[in-house]
């Protein structure tokens, strides 16, 4: 099957229809790129398509229905975006979860795991050659400070053993993070770039499984002090709250959005960081992730164990890379 002949740049973003997700996907398609967007629940993924058209009428905007816990789907979709689109300019993985009590998918893979690490790796595998016929793609991954407090146990990679919300969260981003660093490495001859974006606070339904889970900030100093400045941040607001309550709430969570969307298209878009790869941004500043994130012979190893882990879903290409 001939592929066509893209015309506009094409963004590929999971986790679309709401959160930070959905402002990404409105300011990509005003930069003028046509827009993939992947996520679970059809009937809000519709919605987000027409979201993103009201902001940007001229738009071209696509959903693909994947359950990202279903390598399966995650395979199907690849396949379906790399025979539409000649080059995938962008690739964004924002979609993440957390579950208060550890599940398995269909995979006997742990489902946070699942859907925060290994569907992004599998998914950036699997769009390897689009990817790397737009010459300059960039891949962003949105991190988490969680990633700080964690570790990656190999002779545990289901977390059987003791396991949290927080830290089933923790460890799948610390794991994200380590790809993005890895892949900025063996992708640079392709001139692939990895980048990871942490969006900060917001009222969120993640944040919501999160504190389900039994997490909560006391022990965690790094988390603490992050966010208690976002408390006194918030507090400082309630007058506008009390007065007016609905617009004041709906205007704190909507700028907080807004302004992780500007970052994260900054590092999908700035010619100034063509070429840049290891990065992490939060703020709209440069912030190392944490030291064991940056650990070239862990991300390696990481690596060949995802391989090992995904090797029914990937292509002999994929493995050898």
């Amino acid at each position: 099957m001939t592929r066509p002949i893209a015309t506009r740049p094409v963004c590929v973003i999971s986790g679309a229809s709401g959160g930070f997700g959905l402002p990404v996907a409105v300011q990509m398609a005003a930069a003028g790129f046509d827009l993939v967007l992947i996520n679970q629940d059809r009937e809000r993924g519709m919605r987000a398509v027409e979201a993103v058209r009201a902001e940007v009428p001229r738009a071209r905007v696509v959903h693909k229905c994947v359950d990202l816990a279903s390598m399966s789907q995650v395979r199907r979709a690849a396949e379906q975006i790399a025979s539409e689109f000649a080059t995938v300019d962008v690739l964004f993985h924002i979609a993440a979860t957390a579950v208060p009590r550890r599940a398995s998918t269909e995979d006997a893979f742990e489902r946070t795991l699942a859907v925060n690490y290994l569907a992004p790796f599998l998914l950036t595998q699997l769009l390897h050659d689009p990817l790397r016929a737009a010459r300059q793609a960039r891949v962003v991954m949105f991190s988490s400070l969680a990633e700080r407090a964690s570790s990656i146990e190999f002779d545990d990679m289901a977390f059987e053993r003791g396991y949290s919300a927080h830290d089933g969260y923790g460890r799948s981003k610390l794991a994200l993070v380590l790809f993005a660093n890895e892949l900025g490495r063996r992708w640079a001859h392709d001139g692939v770039t990895a980048n990871c974006m942490n969006p900060g606070s917001a009222p969120t339904q993640l944040l919501a499984d999160l504190w389900a889970g039994g997490w909560r900030p006391g022990g965690r100093p790094v988390l603490w002090r992050y966010w208690g400045r976002r408390v006194r941040r918030w507090l400082r607001a309630l007058p506008r709250v009390v007065r007016h309550p609905r617009r004041a709430l709906h205007n704190l969570r909507s700028s907080r959005y807004e302004r992780a969307a500007a970052v994260a298209v900054r590092l999908a878009t700035d010619p100034a960081l063509a070429g840049v790869s290891g990065t992490q941004f939060i703020d709209d500043r440069e912030v190392p992730s944490s030291p064991q994130s940056q650990d070239p012979a862990l991300a390696a190893r990481l690596w060949d164990v995802t391989v090992e882990m995904l090797s029914d879903y990937l292509p002999v290409t994929a493995i050898a890379r």
